[in-house]
């Protein structure tokens, strides 16, 4: 558990802008291709590759239009997924009807009711570990347990029985330093956050970490520390101006009577694309 008499105080330092302008072939190279659905190309938000899917994959008496949105969401995050594998770790992500024929994957699944259902009360529900979590109708939930991170977002409220939620658990956190490009995936313009690891083998009351972003736009981005023992238990918290383009934020973390090892959680504003290029902390 954590420790009631450790504080934590965090600023920002300063922002060094790379680029002024990032083109959408720019925030894409470097990532990875989805896995589950490799013919899908790669993005960042499931209504970039949605035209592609419904080209190959056209509506038809077997292929209908929930199905086209929950590939093109399952495009994104898969290769989201790929991201972080290559920084030796693991999300487990899922996207389809939570009705007929139910979304799950591991750690994490859909309680299934109608669609008729879910837009009747106003919102579908994911369970993560033995935690049952309410998912607003066309919005998104960022999930916490004490020892479990996830996310859900319901995509496509549907207009009969079917409906389209997409599923993501962190089931092994990367550790800092980062310096492969992880994106913060979005599925049709709601966009999920990121979570590392961060600690240095030198404990001291003063670290600088250095955070690189690409982004389509000027957006706030919010970041909070995350007790690594407890994941419920918040550290500290920090809204940061991210600018468009390509930038690197150095931020100063201070830890009374040091700085003990946390989990950085990295959220975006919705209707934004963006990606994480280098993370990494210094003891001071």
């Amino acid at each position: 558990m954590l420790d009631i008499g450790q504080r934590f105080k965090v600023e920002l330092s300063s922002i060094d802008r790379i680029k002024e302008r990032i083109s959408l072939d720019e925030l894409k190279s470097g990532l990875r291709k989805p896995k589950l659905l490799p013919w899908a190309p790669i993005g960042i938000d499931s209504r970039d590759i949605l035209p592609t899917i419904e080209e190959l994959a056209p509506l038809a008496h077997d292929v209908v239009p929930w199905m086209q949105h929950a590939a093109a969401n399952l495009a994104v995050l898969s290769g989201a997924a790929e991201d972080y594998a290559r920084a030796g770790s693991q999300i487990a992500v899922a996207a389809g009807d939570p009705y007929i024929p139910g979304v799950s994957t591991t750690g994490i699944s859909t309680v299934s009711v109608s669609g008729d259902t879910m837009r009747s009360q106003g919102y579908g529900q994911a369970v993560l570990g033995d935690s049952v979590f309410n998912i607003p109708a066309g919005g998104k939930k960022t999930l916490v347990t004490s020892n479990s991170l996830g996310w859900a977002s319901i995509s496509d409220i549907g207009t009969g029985i079917q409906w389209v939620m997409n599923l993501m658990n962190w089931l092994n956190l990367a550790r800092s330093p980062i310096g492969d490009k992880l994106r913060f995936s979005s599925t049709n313009a709601m966009v999920a956050p990121q979570f590392v690891m961060v600690s240095t083998v030198i404990p001291t009351p003063l670290h600088m970490l250095t955070l690189g972003i690409q982004s389509d736009k000027t957006q706030t981005m919010s970041l909070t520390g995350r007790s690594a023992s407890n994941y419920t238990q918040d550290l500290f918290n920090l809204d940061i101006e991210a600018p468009e383009g390509e930038s690197v934020m150095t931020i100063f973390v201070r830890g009374i009577p040091i700085v003990i090892p946390y989990v950085l959680e990295m959220q975006p504003e919705d209707d934004t694309q963006s990606s994480i290029t280098t993370l990494y902390t210094q003891p001071m």
